[in-house]
């Protein structure tokens, strides 16, 4: 049987500091696909920044992005509404210069300017860091720059998290899912219901006759599909593991990037 695996990205293959912590893991991809065992992404980054990472990985898969809200493969599909969004983006832009101009508001790509942030010549600041890639759905990052090292302050995530909420609720924005999470300093809002497995109905008419893997580190990487063998980095939750196949489980060792590797190895050779 043909063979479709789907990575998860964050602490699956990259780190925290979204780097790969293996150096051939773009070899090994390379070596165990073919035209019977495809390699793809499954995530919650928006598709642009997913593109750059397949192709810098050599993945010949589909890509999934937003939490199943666009698919790709050779050609790009929107499974949810982006306009909603669009105007989303737009209100908290010129709402946030108006309510906080003190302090540095970005529309960029967070995980380009979190590598980039040792070239930035400013005084000890905050920043609004707004997600510009994604389309059906709205992230944004809250950080404090202190010598040039950008580092998390809860109360600021907090606020700020809470003044966008109130502006999606002026959108009339409420039947949405919200991920707030001051610890990392992150607010991501979706359409209610999305979720990683939102697009296994385009999976499965695409790829009929394939037997789907998923690699994931956590309970969001369960499509909860019996057509889907689950498996799990070796840093993966628990509670997670206790979903996928005992013999999919890679080593406590094999942390993120070298969990995955370890995985497709194991894949190709089934």
């Amino acid at each position: 049987m043909k063979k479709l695996v789907l990575c998860d990205v964050d602490k699956t293959i990259v780190d925290v500091k979204y780097q790969i912590t293996s150096p051939s893991l773009a070899k090994i991809i390379e070596s165990v696909q073919s035209d019977n065992l495809l390699v793809g992404l499954n995530s919650d980054s928006p598709m642009i920044r997913l593109k750059r990472l397949a192709s810098a990985w050599r993945m010949n898969g589909p890509i999934i992005a937003e939490l199943g809200g666009v698919v790709n493969y050779h050609s790009v599909s929107w499974l949810r509404d982006k306009e909603l969004w669009a105007a989303f983006f737009k209100k908290v832009l010129f709402r946030g210069c108006e309510q906080y101009p003190e302090e540095n508001l970005l529309a960029c790509d967070p995980a380009e300017f979190t590598r980039r942030t040792t070239l930035i010549d400013s005084l000890d600041s905050y920043w609004i860091i707004i997600n510009s890639l994604r389309r059906v759905s709205f992230s944004c990052h809250f950080r404090r720059l202190v010598k040039s090292q950008l580092i998390i302050d809860p109360d600021f995530s907090a606020t700020r998290a809470d003044f966008i909420l109130s502006l999606a609720q002026e959108e009339g924005l409420t039947d949405i899912l919200i991920d707030k999470n001051d610890e990392y300093g992150i607010l991501v809002l979706h359409n209610n219901g999305a979720s990683k497995k939102q697009a296994l109905p385009w999976v499965k008419e695409q790829f009929s006759g394939y037997q789907i893997y998923m690699i994931g580190d956590s309970d969001s990487d369960f499509l909860e599909d019996e057509a889907v063998v689950q498996c799990a980095v070796g840093n993966a939750k628990n509670s997670y593991k206790r979903n996928c196949r005992p013999d999919l489980i890679a080593p406590n060792d094999c942390n993120i990037t070298q969990g995955t590797e370890y995985l497709l190895e194991k894949i190709a050779q089934l």
